[in-house]
C-alpha cells in the first residue's frame, strides 16, 4: 500500500483528521500529507479543510476489500471465491487481467479504487472517481467453442442489471450492445475483450464500469446523458457488497452462456431492452441509417427494420443512438 492509498484509507470514514495525526501515522511531514491531499483532489475527490480540525472527505466511502469480497463469495459458493484482487490505482482493470493471462489461470477478478485510463467501447475513455465508481474486470475461460460469442456483452449486462435491481430496487434497462441504463441515462458500461481463438478454446475479460456517486464537477464534464446509483436510488452503494452480487450472478450466467450461448438469454433481454420498437440511428463510419430496433437474434445481433427490410448488426459494426425523430 503506497502512502496515497494509506492516507485515503484513513480519510475514507468522512471524519476530521488533523494533519499532525495523519503525518505521524504515515511517518511523513505535514507538508507531504498536504501534497497527497492535493493529488487526491486532482483525481476528483472533494475534501474540506479546517485549520483547527484538519481534513475531512466530503463523501465517505468503504474502501474495497479483497479479503471481504472473497469471504462473501465463498459463503455463496461462487467460483470467483479466493480469486479476487484489489488494486489501488491502475490504467485499466481489463488491461491488467489481459496482461496476466500467462501468469494466472482463470477465473480471476480485479477491482481498482481508481482507473487512470479506463476504456469503453470503440476506444472511448471511461471516467471513474475514488469511492464513487465500481471498476471491475472478470476473466473467464471457455474450454470449448461457444456459438454467438458476440452476445457475451449482452449476457454480462443482464447479470449486472439483475444485481442492481436486487440491491437497490431500481428499474434497470440495457442499451445494445453494452450500456447499463437508468431512466434513459447511462449508469454503466461493459467492455468484453477476447484472448485466443473465438472458434476454439479462448479466454475473455469482461470489464464493468459503474457510476455510483459522481461529484457534480465530474458529471458536468461528461458529454453524454449519465446518472449514478445514488441519484436514482438515494442509496450510497457499498462497493464490496455490489461486487459480490455482480460476480455471483456473472459466474452463474457465464456457465449458462458456455453451454447454451446467447439464445438462453433472449427472453431476459426482452424485459430490459431499452431500444426495442424505438427509432434508432445506426452510424457506420461516415454513413448513417435510420430504422426501428426490433430486439436481438440468437447471436445477440441487433435487429433493425428500415426501408430495405430487416437487417442484423453485430456489436462491432455500428454505434446506436435513440433517435429524437
Amino acid at each position: 500500500m503506497d502512502r496515497t492509498h494509506a492516507l485515503l484509507a484513513r480519510l475514507a470514514d468522512g471524519n476530521w483528521h488533523s494533519g499532525e495525526t495523519l503525518a505521524r501515522a504515515m511517518g511523513v511531514s505535514r507538508t507531504a500529507v498536504w501534497k497527497h491531499i492535493r493529488q487526491l483532489r486532482r483525481d476528483g475527490l472533494e475534501f474540506e479543510a479546517s485549520q483547527g480540525q484538519g481534513y475531512r472527505l466530503r463523501l465517505p466511502f468503504e474502501p474495497l476489500s479483497a479479503e471481504g469480497i472473497n469471504a462473501e463469495l465463498g459463503v455463496n459458493g461462487c467460483v470467483f471465491a479466493g480469486m479476487v484482487e484489489v488494486a489501488f490505482r491502475v490504467d485499466s482493470t481489463n488491461t491488467e487481467l489481459l496482461q496476466g493471462l500467462r501468469r494466472q489461470a482463470a477465473p480471476r477478478a480485479l477491482l481498482a479504487e481508481l482507473q487512470q485510463a479506463g476504456r469503453g467501447r470503440r476506444g472511448r475513455s471511461w471516467t471513474a472517481v475514488y469511492g464513487g465508481s465500481l471498476c471491475l474486470s472478470a476473466r473467464w475461460s471457455f474450454a470449448e467453442p461457444v456459438a454467438g460469442l458476440s452476445g457475451l456483452s449482452l449476457a454480462a449486462g443482464l447479470s449486472v442489471a439483475d444485481a442492481l435491481e436486487q440491491q437497490f430496487e431500481i428499474p434497470t434497462t440495457l442499451k445494445w450492445p453494452n450500456d447499463v441504463m437508468l431512466n434513459d441515462r447511462k449508469v454503466g458500461g461493459i467492455l468484453v475483450e477476447l484472448a485466443g481463438d473465438p472458434l476454439g478454446p479462448c479466454e475473455v475479460v469482461i470489464g464493468l464500469g459503474l457510476n455510483l456517486a459522481l461529484p457534480t464537477a465530474v458529471r458536468d464534464g461528461i458529454e453524454q446523458p449519465i446518472t449514478d446509483i445514488r441519484s436514482e436510488s438515494g442509496i450510497l452503494p457499498d462497493r464490496n457488497d455490489l461486487a459480490v452480487a455482480v460476480l455471483t450472478g456473472l459466474a452463474e450466467d457465464l456457465r449458462v452462456f458456455e453451454q447454451q450461448g446467447f439464445d438462453a438469454f433472449r427472453e431476459r433481454w426482452k424485459t430490459r431492452d431499452a431500444l426495442r420498437n424505438r427509432p434508432v440511428r445506426l452510424d457506420l463510419g461516415d454513413v448513417s441509417r435510420q430504422g426501428v430496433a426490433r430486439g436481438v437474434d440468437a447471436q445477440g445481433r441487433l435487429l433493425v427494420d428500415d426501408a430495405e427490410g430487416r437487417s442484423a448488426w453485430a456489436s462491432g459494426d455500428v454505434s446506436v443512438r435513440a433517435s429524437r425523430a
